[in-house]
């Protein structure tokens, strides 16, 4: 069996208010092109299908296309919920895509036997188990009570992530009983797990009073789909424990990450599927079973970075005038200005110098020089040695604010609200 795993496809999101319809419509044929062509048996979306809760019409015709097209490939889908979509708007046509071959779980308050998902091949042999576990929600899992610590709250919530994983996992295995074939059994999952790398686009993203969770609470799955960070990786030591990443770059500091899909594939005959954890669970060797196998994804909306001063910044720019003449799919474009003109004459003689090219600037802000940031960093090592007001001093300095007047107002507003914090904490 092959499983396609991607995730954080954000469909609906405006970048900078710039459409990105065109885009995620290219990545989608695309999609559908490598699934005919690897014979993909099943397409798991691991989370934040859509950028918001009230996704435009756009973006749902977007989606329920695809759901159509994939179901002209004979390709299982599965859509689970991440913290951007809203329950209701995921669900709102679940019986209906059911019998498209599609499972959609947007909650955990639904019968075992749906979140436990009996995955197969184009033949329509049971190949694999997916225990589908959405974005958890607090509400979910817990019930608050008055008076409990956020330290309590936070042990309760983790106790509880961790006994619906292996609840799904037991009945997983229960069924794999069931059926008398040694199949694996995956899982699933949209959170952050502790020692992962994050970037500019991906939203805070708190369970409860969780920021992240410990990689022990999961059970022993042969292939672990995660998804909510941007950044392909695998949790340190599983080699089949993975984030596929996010299609495109939703951020201008993911310049550099190669964006992916994972290919999985699955041979059951050489497989030994034992419920059992492996002896050393740290191990890096792979499972000869399982094979994962990045796919690069083409870069459909050209997007570059620039940074420097200046006399920098204007060498750049007749480079792009050459790389980007109008008519040519268009280039968006940031500009980081640490020294020279000021904000408001830097973007006039932006403006006049690219105004005839396909080049669109989305972003011009003014930064501290890297030797500036380098020599604060090594004297200030960590942030504990930093006061609050060092450390609003250097955001401040980061954020592109020119005018001298608002800076003003916002150390102003800002020592207001750190006294009145420190006042909290002596009081309590």
């Amino acid at each position: 069996m092959k499983l396609l795993h991607t995730s954080d496809w954000h469909l609906g999101q405006h970048f900078f208010h710039r459409s990105r319809h065109a885009e995620q419509q290219a990545f989608l044929r695309w999609l559908l092109e490598v699934m005919e062509t690897e014979q993909v048996d099943v397409l798991l979306v691991a989370g934040d299908i859509f950028d918001t809760a009230t996704p435009p019409s756009a973006a749902r015709e977007l989606l329920n296309q695809f759901v159509v097209d994939v179901q002209r490939l004979g390709v299982q889908l599965i859509l689970l919920g991440g913290n951007h979509d809203a329950i209701a708007t995921l669900h709102e046509a679940r019986p209906l895509l059911r019998y498209l071959e599609t499972h959609v779980i947007a909650t955990t308050d639904l019968p075992l036997d749906e979140q436990v998902i009996t995955l197969h091949d184009r033949a329509g042999v049971p190949s694999a188990l997916l225990c589908a576990v959405p974005y958890l929600r607090p509400k979910e899992l817990i019930t608050s009570r008055a008076g409990d610590s956020a330290e309590a709250k936070r042990q309760w919530l983790l106790e509880a992530m961790q006994a619906h994983y292996q609840c799904l996992y037991a009945h997983a295995e229960q069924r794999r009983a069931a059926l008398g074939l040694d199949v694996p059994i995956l899982g699933s999952g949209h959170l952050t797990a502790l020692g992962m790398s994050r970037s500019d686009s991906e939203r805070d993203l708190y369970i409860g009073t969780l920021e992240a969770v410990p990689s022990d609470i999961f059970p022993p799955f042969d292939y672990l789909a995660l998804g909510h960070l941007h950044r392909p990786q695998r949790i340190s030591g599983k080699a089949h424990w993975c984030y596929s990443g996010a299609p495109y770059r939703l951020s201008f500091d993911e310049l550099s990450h190669q964006k992916q899909v994972n290919l999985v594939s699955f041979c059951p005959a050489e497989a030994d599927f034992s419920s059992e954890p492996a002896s050393h669970p740290e191990s890096e060797l792979e499972n000869p079973s399982v094979t994962v196998t990045p796919l690069a994804v083409p870069v459909f909306q050209p997007m570059q970075r620039l940074r420097g001063d200046w006399a920098q910044i204007e060498s750049h720019l007749q480079q792009l005038k050459t790389d980007y003449p109008q008519g040519n799919p268009s280039l968006w474009l940031a500009i980081e200005l640490e020294d020279g003109l000021g904000l408001s004459d830097a973007r006039q003689q932006i403006q006049q110098q690219l105004a005839d090219t396909a080049v669109d600037v989305v972003v011009i802000r003014r930064v501290a020089r890297q030797a500036d940031t380098v020599l604060a960093q090594q004297a200030q090592e960590t942030l504990s040695e930093l006061t609050p007001e060092q450390v609003f001093e250097q955001r401040l300095l980061s954020s592109g604010l020119d005018d001298e007047a608002d800076r003003a107002r916002l150390r102003l507003l800002f020592r207001q609200a750190l006294a009145e914090v420190e006042q909290g904490q002596v009081a309590e």
